[in-house]
């Protein structure tokens, strides 16, 4: 098994995550955009949430279907363009657009438009969704999620535990639509690239 990212710090912390266990791994620091394996390497490849980063989606399909064997799959798993909107909504209540991108790029890699881009380069594609909702019944969490943006000041994090106590106060917790999901897609023989 190869587990591989662009950062050489998330490649440092799987190797270190992973030291315990009985399996033998190869680690790599590698752009998807520029694979440094051979064609026909790998049975599988599993792209986790992660696409969206890639400037050259295409280069990179191009190379995830060079280095599957025939019948290999791509798995990316991915999320809908609704994904956490009401958290969005939230941040918006004390001025922060936490993902504008998602919403303005038409080229950002979600569920919907994911399916499309792969039908390009693969057969067989499929969306699997999962269905989930995070429900937060206190504050603190979702004020340190916030935090972690550093782009909001204290007062504005104040503001935003008020608003985050009044609504579970009310309503008993923030839901949170969650919507990921799955798109496998194979590389079959017939396929013409």
């Amino acid at each position: 098994m190869t587990l591989s990212d662009f950062s050489p710090g998330m490649v440092r912390a799987a190797r270190e995550s992973l030291s315990n266990v009985e399996a033998t791994f190869n680690f790599v620091v590698c752009d998807v955009q520029a694979i440094p394996f051979g064609d026909r390497k790998f049975d599988a490849v599993i792209a986790n949430h992660m696409l969206y980063h890639v400037p050259d989606r295409r280069t990179a399909f191009s190379e995830i279907r060079r280095v599957l064997k025939p019948g290999g799959f791509l798995y990316a798993a991915a999320n809908g363009r609704g994904d956490k909107s009401n958290i969005s909504e939230l941040g918006r209540r004390v001025n922060l657009d936490l993902f504008p991108d998602k919403v303005t790029d038409s080229n950002w890699f979600s569920l919907e438009s994911g399916r499309r881009e792969l039908e390009e380069w693969f057969s067989d594609v499929r969306l699997h969704k999962y269905e989930d909702t995070l429900r937060i019944t206190e504050s603190g969490p979702l004020v340190a999620y916030f935090k972690s943006f550093n782009r909001l000041s204290a007062s504005e994090l104040r503001e935003l535990e008020k608003i985050a106590d009044r609504e579970i106060a009310l309503k008993g917790a923030i839901h949170i639509r969650k919507q990921p999901g799955l798109l496998s897609a194979g590389k079959h023989a017939l396929t013409a690239r």
